[in-house]
């Protein structure tokens, strides 16, 4: 079958008409996707989505009745679709869209943005695997149920799950194999097993879905699992550092140092 023949089945939900009309102008130009339906709000979404079944969704984050995130709870289940969200803010993209979008989109964007957009959806339509997606969007309505009920998913065993994405394929990090998250730049890096994974979210953020009785912030930049302490080092009058279980060594921030030795249960 020929690219021609296979159609790219798409949707734009946005409720600003300007911002629609921008998406279907860059559309026109390409024979390879097929615009089915446009809606203003979730409700015209949901309805659209389960009587199209789509390829590909152009989704905003804040619709006029409900989120993005409503929309994708309330279609499940259906075929694999890509996702590309749209929103103002950059603080929604970090924390899901990284995760499981297969791109994301901030306002207010041009043409050329667009374009890039999808050229990667060609690319990876036509050559997809299937089950992968149905991975990748599986994991979506995972994290989407867990964000709405406003807990961490779980676990079997009662930890958090931490989700990855690399290499075309989402994994899943426990929370008892973390050791610590160091904050660099705009990511973070968690350290767990002996590796070290990526991500673009803050420190801070991550840390609302931990136990807070097993990791600790020591210093604006770093968090550990105090599983995996082995020692605390007095440095000076009042400086002190931790040696983790691999031997990395962090210093305890003054201001941190008080709840620190709260929590581990210890007078310094």
């Amino acid at each position: 079958m020929s690219h021609e023949d296979l159609r790219i089945k798409t949707v734009i939900v946005d409720g600003d008409e300007d911002i629609q009309e921008r998406i279907e102008d860059v559309l026109d130009r390409y024979t390879e996707f097929d615009l089915v339906s446009t809606c203003h709000t979730g409700e015209q979404a949901i309805a659209a989505l389960h009587n199209h079944l789509p390829d590909l969704i152009f989704l905003e984050t804040e619709l006029p009745d409900m989120s993005g995130f409503d929309v994708i709870q309330r279609m499940h289940p259906v075929r694999p679709s890509q996702f590309v969200f749209i929103t103002h803010s950059r603080h929604h993209a970090i924390r899901a869209f990284e995760y499981f979008a297969f791109d994301y989109i901030l306002k207010p964007f041009d043409s050329n943005r667009l374009h890039l957009t999808l050229m990667k959806v060609k690319e990876d339509f036509y050559k997809k695997n299937s089950d992968k997606l149905q991975d990748k969007l599986n994991a979506l309505f995972r994290y989407v149920h867990g964000n709405q009920d406003k807990r961490p998913q779980q676990p079997m065993n009662g930890g958090a799950l931490i989700p990855v994405k690399m290499s075309g394929r989402i994994y899943f990090i426990k929370e008892e194999e973390i050791q610590y998250i160091v904050a660099a730049g705009y990511y973070i890096e968690i350290h767990a097993n002996g590796k070290k994974h990526l991500l673009r979210q803050s420190l801070t953020s991550i840390s609302e879905r931990f136990n807070e009785r097993k990791f600790i912030r020591i210093h604006r930049s770093v968090i550990i699992n105090i599983s995996y302490l082995k020692e605390i080092n007095k440095l000076g009058a009042n400086d002190f550092s931790v040696k983790m279980a691999d031997d990395a060594t962090f210093r305890i921030s003054k201001s941190y140092k008080g709840n620190v030795f709260q929590k581990i249960g210890i007078r310094n």
